[in-house]
């Protein structure tokens, strides 16, 4: 890649990561939101990708501005640990390391029950933040139509 498409791609990206960042924000702030629980996932692109498409998406630039333009709307944005959130199923609790059976799909090994990967990360991160009382129907009972029980 040329330096002059370098430096226009890099201005592009910079640009898109300006208006994610304020259109989240001001989304938000619309809906009532006075708090956002951010991850960072680590490691995504190490070893992955080529020159067009690694490191696509600077994520501490963009967590950055969604802090600053946060600010802005008295939103506080608090960073989350995703450690291990995709290797826990979200169903009995347990890291299997294996339970991945292929790309988009989890598998826990107890249940046999098999769910969306990303989702069963989600819901990995959202029951490790600190919720209120009028916030524990996120991690008790049902979130986003799914039933969660977790085995003993």
């Amino acid at each position: 890649m040329r330096l002059e498409q370098y430096n226009r791609r890099a201005v592009l990206l910079k640009n898109d990561r300006e208006g994610l960042a304020r259109e989240v924000a001001e989304s938000l702030y619309d809906k009532g939101v006075g708090e956002i629980d951010i991850g960072y996932p680590k490691g995504i692109a190490q070893g992955k990708g080529n020159e067009r498409n690694s490191n696509f998406w600077n994520y501490s630039s963009i967590i950055t501005r969604v802090k600053q333009v946060g600010k802005e709307y008295g939103i506080k944005v608090k960073p989350v640990n995703e450690a291990n959130t995709s290797k826990t199923c979200s169903l009995c609790g347990e890291i299997h390391e294996d339970g991945r059976i292929k790309r988009g799909l989890f598998e826990c090994p107890h249940t046999k029950k098999v769910i969306n990967a990303d989702l069963n990360g989600a819901i990995n991160m959202m029951q490790h933040i600190p919720k209120s009382d009028e916030d524990k129907w996120l991690t008790e009972g049902t979130a986003c139509g799914i039933q969660l029980e977790r085995g003993g």
